[in-house]
């Protein structure tokens, strides 16, 4: 029983960064302002007292990072790096999914026989 708490309070933070737009600063700072909640209520209603783990959880298991909160829930975002031409702000996908390869050079063009835009992207 004494786990719910601790997990609603991780799962509040980790809605109020990927759902409420709460930023990763902010949210770092909520993973530490309810761990010291959380804490400071343990010691003042006596769970420490009868659950001596309970403590040592809070201390080692605690995320103090929304990242790794995010990962231990594999909640992780996926997100795709687009590049974009430097003249008409074209943009390009890369190569494929797991790369960083993108063309030199922008083809777009405004119609079918317009020349190309050629800046770089």
């Amino acid at each position: 029983m004494t786990e719910l708490p601790l997990v609603l309070a991780v799962l509040t933070c980790a809605a109020l960064f990927l759902l409420g737009g709460l930023s990763r600063e902010h949210s770092d700072f909520l993973l530490q302002a309810l761990k010291i909640i959380i804490t400071l209520t343990a010691s003042a209603i006596g769970i420490v007292a009868r659950l001596p783990t309970f403590m040592s959880r809070i201390k080692e298991s605690w995320p103090v990072d929304i990242r790794t909160l995010l990962r231990t829930l594999r909640l992780e975002p996926q997100s795709v790096h687009y590049a974009s031409c430097d003249l008409c702000f074209a943009c390009y996908p890369p190569a494929s999914h797991d790369s960083s390869r993108y063309p030199e050079r922008c083809t777009f063009r405004l119609t079918p026989t317009d020349t190309p835009c050629n800046g770089r992207v």
